[in-house]
């Protein structure tokens, strides 16, 4: 196993997709994301409780949990 800790880890601000296929997943290679999400509506509707209790209401909604398919 590759030990991360000596090894500075980039950062980028809003890369395409095809960029971060290209440069990191590909390459398995570790990035810091930011910025990406700025534009979804879920970061501020969700951090209202009537919005949430109006969608919702009392209903229980299903949370899956799996398990990591990732390579170590």
């Amino acid at each position: 196993m590759n030990s991360l800790s000596c090894k500075q880890i980039e950062r980028r601000s809003c890369i395409s997709l095809e960029a971060f296929i290209r440069d990191y997943f590909l390459c398995e290679s570790p990035v810091i994301l930011s910025g990406c999400i700025e534009h979804w509506p879920a970061r501020t509707k969700w951090k209202d409780i009537k919005y949430l209790q109006s969608i919702a209401g009392d209903r229980t909604i299903p949370v899956q949990v799996t398990t990591c398919t990732c390579r170590h």
